[in-house]
């Protein structure tokens, strides 16, 4: 017969044994869905360095595109996000419509770009405009990804993916019979804005922060469920603006101009001078800039929460082996640009 003292190694080795099992079984779920991740970027396709994008010109009264009326540009759930670089402020995107006198029915959205350089996200609910101002301001001739979102219930704002706002309201956006402008205001015409675009997507669903992240940095090419349309403004000639997903073509007026994107695009430029590796990490990331460059780094949970942020010099090495394991997004800024990574911890 086993004592009882036996018996007790016996239960201490078996539950050390699961244990081990279930860290080896963790661990693997982990990586597999690293994997996982890695491989839905299969849709995506980075945004070449060759393409070009449409300048705009406040001072000129043809600068603006239009895009032909639509119900389905006017979701009762949606999300529309594009890249913007501004130097001065105004509209950027408006289907909205009022009366002369601004008086009801208020109807449609607007994005636009404050005196005090904030993003402001406008719906019209029947009654009145609903407001709602970024917590962060907008650097001026800095590239910035710009999403609204509205759920029927909630308007937020993101910049370059992180929250940046929200707003909650009780009376639903009304349609707008108004066509969708980009660089000039739809009802008030002449708000008109000095700056680029790139990359206009509209959809009709209410997108996650992790759904905005992943698409952040890449061109789509392949039409994910509730996208109603995309406008990448990369023709770089004519004055068609194509929708790739659907039929909602629109007219760029003569005011706009193709500017190749290597003359005014940063983002490509700071991916080329920022290394990290290794990627997924068990711990260890080194965080290399080319020589000479300094910068900033922040690092955020998947649920947009700030994990860790500081300082960069030519080469960093930051230990993580204390944060959570899990899918991180890293930021690296330097002279008003910033990169965004994403990053495994195993």
């Amino acid at each position: 017969m086993k004592s009882i003292a036996h018996l007790k190694v016996q239960l201490q080795f078996s539950t050390i044994l699961k244990n081990k099992f279930f860290m080896k079984k963790n661990f693997t779920l982990l990586l597999l869905s690293a994997i996982l991740t890695f491989a839905s970027l299969a849709n995506l396709q980075a945004q070449p360095t060759n393409r070009t994008v449409l300048a705009f010109d406040a001072g000129n009264a043809n600068s603006y595109v239009s895009i032909p009326t639509s119900p389905a540009l006017s979701p009762q759930n949606f999300t529309v996000e594009f890249w913007v670089n501004m130097s001065n402020i105004g509209t950027i995107l408006s289907n909205a419509e009022a009366t002369d006198n601004n008086t009801p029915p208020e109807s449609g959205y607007t994005l636009r770009l404050e005196g005090d350089r904030t993003m402001q996200f406008v719906i019209g609910d029947g009654e009145s405009w609903q407001t709602l101002n970024s917590t962060n301001t907008v650097a001026a001739d800095t590239w910035t990804h710009v999403a609204a979102v509205y759920t029927g219930t909630q308007m937020r704002l993101y910049l370059n993916g992180v929250p940046n706002g929200e707003k909650t309201i009780t009376t639903p956006m009304m349609a707008s019979p108004q066509e969708l402008y980009f660089g000039d205001d739809a009802t008030w015409p002449g708000r008109r804005i000095s700056g680029k675009m790139s990359d206009v997507r509209l959809w009709n669903v209410a997108r996650t922060q992790e759904e905005i992240e992943a698409n952040i940095n890449n061109f789509l090419t392949s039409t994910p469920t509730g996208l109603v349309a995309n406008w990448k403004l990369d023709e770089g000639e004519g004055t068609v603006i194509n929708d790739v997903v659907s039929t909602h073509d629109g007219t760029r007026g003569t005011g706009t101009t193709w500017i190749p994107s290597t003359t005014t695009s940063s983002k490509e430029e700071l991916d080329q001078r920022v290394t990290v590796w290794p990627n997924p990490s068990q711990g260890i990331v080194q965080i290399k800039m080319q020589s000479g460059s300094t910068g900033h780094y922040k690092l955020y949970s998947s649920t947009g929460s700030l994990v860790l942020a500081g300082e960069l010099s030519n080469s960093t090495a930051l230990d993580l082996s204390k944060v959570e394991k899990g899918l991180y997004i890293l930021r690296v800024s330097d002279a008003g640009q910033e990169l965004q990574k994403r990053l495994i911890l195993l």
